[in-house]
C-alpha cells in the first residue's frame, strides 16, 4: 500500500508540474487562449474551487498507481503489451487506456460548452503528455 501511495503521489506531482508548464506554453504559443479563459465560462483563479485543478493530477496518479500495481503494468488497448515488448511500449500501452478515457471526457466537454476546438486540442495534448509521463514515473518506481 505504501508503494502504491508514494508512487501515485510522485506520478501526480510530475503530472501537475507538466500540466502547469504546458498550460503556460499554450498561453505563449496561442495568445487567444488566455482571452478564452477570461470568459464567464471559466472561474477566476481567485475562486477557491480553482484549487481543485491541482488535486486532479494527484488523484489520477493514485488511480494509475493502483491499477499499475494491480495489473503489473500490463493493461493496454492495443497489441503493444504482448510478451517480449519493450518497457516503452508497455508505458504507451498502459497510458493509452487513461488517454482514451480522457479524450472521451474532453469530447463530451466540447459538445456541452462553448469552447474553441483549439482549447480542446491543447487539453488533449496536455493529457496525453501527462499520462505518458505519469506512467513513465510509475514504471521507473516499480523497478
Amino acid at each position: 500500500m505504501k508503494k502504491i501511495l508514494l508512487s501515485g503521489l510522485a506520478a501526480g506531482l510530475v503530472m501537475a508540474v507538466v500540466g502547469m508548464v504546458l498550460n503556460m506554453l499554450w498561453g505563449k504559443i496561442f495568445p487567444g487562449l488566455s482571452a478564452e479563459y477570461a470568459t464567464p465560462l471559466f472561474r477566476p483563479w481567485s475562486d477557491p474551487l480553482m484549487s481543485l485543478m491541482f488535486v486532479c493530477p494527484f488523484l489520477s496518479g493514485l488511480v494509475m498507481s493502483k491499477v499499475w500495481y494491480t495489473s503489473g503494468g500490463k493493461i493496454c488497448l492495443f497489441s503493444m503489451c504482448l510478451p517480449g515488448t519493450s518497457p516503452n511500449k508497455d508505458i504507451i500501452g498502459f497510458a493509452s487506456v487513461f488517454i482514451l478515457m480522457s479524450i472521451i471526457g474532453m469530447l463530451m466537454t466540447y459538445s456541452c460548452f462553448p469552447m474553441s476546438f483549439l482549447m480542446l486540442v491543447t487539453w488533449c495534448v496536455s493529457m496525453v503528455v501527462q499520462y505518458l509521463v505519469g506512467t513513465w514515473v510509475l514504471a521507473k518506481m516499480s523497478k
